[in-house]
């Protein structure tokens, strides 16, 4: 959790110092979208790859219990997420709270309240996933090289690298499944609605 933590500060710092009170000129629009598909990928990736590191050493022992019929999967992973979820909040919460003031995204509560809600529930989700990765994989090794690797997917249709419009027919499902997609518009609509940029040139 320590290392978790000063993860999500460096990160928070690092971008904070890459986007610096970003402004509203024009040309920082493409940058608005850059920084929310990086806040998107930060926090899902870190939250995968914790429970992967995690739930693979606890899987041994979960499978032994269940074999003596202590109890089923539903319990455990309800428990699970019972017990993890106010920690596991902690870390995109720190990271939002560090980096909207030194970023300066849109401001007011709403839209703030919104942000952290998106990069939390999205950690969470990316944990969900983790855990079904781990679930299926049969190792430890073999689960933190999937879990990334599968990843990669969501990151690659998560709505800045390609149109959906332009995705193949084969592949229109991926979108939909993509978690990063889905934080990032969501983070795009929080972000863009009813702002004004300072155009540069009138056309």
């Amino acid at each position: 959790n320590i290392s978790r933590l000063m993860s999500s500060l460096m990160s928070a710092l690092l971008f904070g110092s890459i986007y610096w009170r970003i402004g509203y000129a024009q040309n920082t629009i493409q940058d608005r979208l850059g920084l929310l598909q990086v806040c998107c990928i930060n926090a899902a990736m870190s939250a995968l790859v914790k429970t992967l590191q995690v739930f693979c050493k606890e899987r041994e022992i979960v499978n032994r219990e269940r074999t003596r019929g202590s109890y089923d999967v539903l319990p455990y992973f309800t428990s699970k997420l019972c017990a993890e979820l106010p920690i596991s909040a902690l870390f995109p919460v720190l990271f939002s709270c560090v980096l909207y003031p030194m970023v300066r995204l849109s401001g007011g509560p709403k839209r703030i309240a919104t942000f952290l809600g998106l990069i939390t529930l999205e950690s969470f989700t990316s944990a969900s996933y983790g855990l079904l990765v781990g679930s299926l994989a049969p190792t430890q090794e073999a689960a933190v090289a999937i879990g990334p690797a599968s990843f990669i997917i969501f990151i690659v249709f998560g709505g800045l690298y390609i149109a959906e419009s332009n995705v193949p027919s084969w592949l229109s499902w991926v979108p939909r499944a993509s978690i990063i997609k889905h934080a990032f518009e969501g983070l795009c609509v929080n972000e863009f609605t009813g702002i004004k940029f300072e155009a540069k040139r009138p056309w």
